[in-house]
């Protein structure tokens, strides 16, 4: 098959699209939202921030369903073609499961490669539908070596997801950095150089079936445990705060390797981040921040019996999308920099806040012990009582009003 017959079925595949769900967009419910992953991520500019604020905006039309924009996203607000199950499906019944090569559905028919491997898995579509999780459930599977061909991708028509795909590479390698070196995920982009060995090729939708599974039915009984264990479509998610598939699909690849101990994550990188939360002294109890997490990574607890609360973080399934920082309306949290990689193989919540409340005899809204009027109002009950006509506005919401209020307001000296 050559190059043009090849990109003839590429094109003709399904690939189903990319949908957007935009109530799950950090910008949707964030105003402060600097987010822009997917915006960035996107080889052919098919997503944008809109001028006026709100969701991110996807345009259908120049859209080419690569998918590199599902997994970038922090929130799962994006879902794409995802064909990372089938891959590891097959890859999973490799005979030696010590070294792959994965090559795009437009990558012309090889036979050998740069370096010796067990076996080839050819894609039904792009390499970028595959995000970090995909080559971490490759390494949880006993893969040493996971060589990605793209020496085939300057004469491609969707040529610009070459970079997303080695920012996928990249970020797995970081993800990976306790167990392997730089080294065992490599991006070929010459392919001239062939090895002596010829390659077994395989379509990643059709997984070869040994020989021992035929006579011994029970002897891959730990490949399809691992497989399990790796998967995230039997994992129901119901209501408002979701882990993203990515995220969840790594905590399960992470959780089949050794444990790393105390091993730093590495430092935040666009569509990737591990990070920690604390809070200051004077969190109110409001649940604002939980509430307002998309991923659930904080969560509140109240006793409204004994007026006490706790708040706790979960850095596991916390993809840095700041809204709890942005919707703290006392600005206690912030950023406490990157967990051990021990809090995402075994993850476990951390109390970051606790105290007493007390509540609003008007709104019941809970505060802060102490924080209450002389006649037992919170601030903004008080501010409405002094100020019946006037319009409260958070110190920290202040000055995005004076910017949205500025192209509407005349200018102090119209003479200029």
């Amino acid at each position: 098959m050559d190059m043009l017959s090849a990109l003839e079925r590429l094109a003709q595949r399904d690939t189903g699209g990319v949908r957007l769900d935009a109530e799950r967009c950090v910008h949707a419910f964030d105003a402060f939202a600097t987010c822009r992953a997917c915006v960035d991520e996107c080889p052919p500019g098919a997503l944008h921030l809109p001028e006026n604020g709100g969701a991110i905006a996807l345009d259908p039309a120049a859209c080419t369903g690569c998918g590199a924009c599902a997994h970038a996203c922090p929130v799962g607000a994006l879902v794409a073609r995802d064909e990372t199950p089938a891959v590891l499906r097959c890859a999973a019944r490799v005979k030696d499961q010590g070294a792959i090569a994965l090559l795009c559905a437009a990558h012309p028919p090889i036979d050998r490669g740069t370096r010796a491997v067990d076996a080839a898995i050819v894609l039904e579509g792009c390499l970028a539908e595959l995000g970090p999780s995909a080559y971490v459930g490759l390494v949880a599977l006993g893969f040493v070596q996971i060589d990605v061909y793209l020496d085939a991708c300057a004469g491609c028509p969707l040529a610009p997801t070459q970079a997303s795909i080695e920012r996928a590479l990249e970020k797995a390698r970081r993800a990976l950095r306790p167990w392997i070196d730089e080294a065992q995920i490599a991006a070929i982009t010459d392919g001239s150089v062939a090895s002596s060995a010829p390659w077994t090729v395989y379509l990643a939708g059709e997984p070869p079936v040994p020989r021992r599974r035929l006579f011994h039915p029970f002897a891959t009984a730990e490949i399809d445990a691992a497989l399990n264990a790796l998967s995230i479509e039997a994992v129901e998610q119901t209501g408002p705060q979701r882990i993203p598939p990515e995220r969840l699909r790594l905590l399960h690849a992470l959780a089949l390797l050794p444990p790393a101990g105390q091993t730093l994550c590495p430092a935040p990188l666009a569509g990737q981040v591990f990070l920690r939360i604390g809070a200051d002294d004077g969190c109110t109890a409001c649940g604002a921040c939980a509430r307002a997490c998309p991923t659930g990574a904080l969560a509140l607890e109240v006793d409204d019996n004994a007026n006490t609360f706790q708040l706790a973080h979960l850095a596991a399934i916390c993809t840095g999308c700041d809204a709890c920082l942005h919707l703290c309306d006392p600005d206690v949290l912030y950023s406490r920099g990157v967990p051990f990689f021990s809090a995402l193989q075994a993850p476990a919540d951390e109390p970051i806040a606790a105290g007493r409340f007390a509540r609003c005899a008007r709104c019941k809204a809970r505060v802060a012990e102490g924080s209450l009027s002389a006649n037992g109002l919170c601030e903004v009950c008080a501010f409405r009582r002094a100020n019946p006509f006037g319009s409260y506005v958070p110190e920290r919401a202040r000055p995005l009003v004076e910017r949205q209020r500025a192209p509407h307001m005349p200018p102090e000296n119209p003479a200029q």
